[in-house]
């Protein structure tokens, strides 16, 4: 046996899969695991793609309306300099 089968034997045999009980349990507990894991980690990945959409969005919406409040507030401060020049 080379070294790299007996570490993975080695391994193994800490899981305590030489029953058919405990490899059957172990199926098992793997057939759960993955798939409930790999759901999660999709859910998790479009879960935060679709706030940062909706963040974007809503970035561009603010800078939107920014903008075309930004050369109101400019005229502003002028109203009352002009009142104050007809006095």
């Amino acid at each position: 046996m080379s070294s790299w089968e007996q570490a993975i034997s080695q391994r193994l045999s800490i899981l305590r899969l030489d029953s058919i009980r405990n490899k059957i349990l172990m199926f098992a507990v793997l057939a759960t695991l993955l798939p409930s894991l790999t759901t999660a980690w999709i859910s998790y990945v479009e879960n935060k793609r679709a706030l940062q959409a909706k963040a974007s969005e809503e970035l561009l919406g603010l800078s939107a309306q920014a903008a075309l409040a930004g050369p109101l507030d400019q005229r502003a401060p002028l109203r009352p300099a002009r009142v104050f020049e007809l006095l």
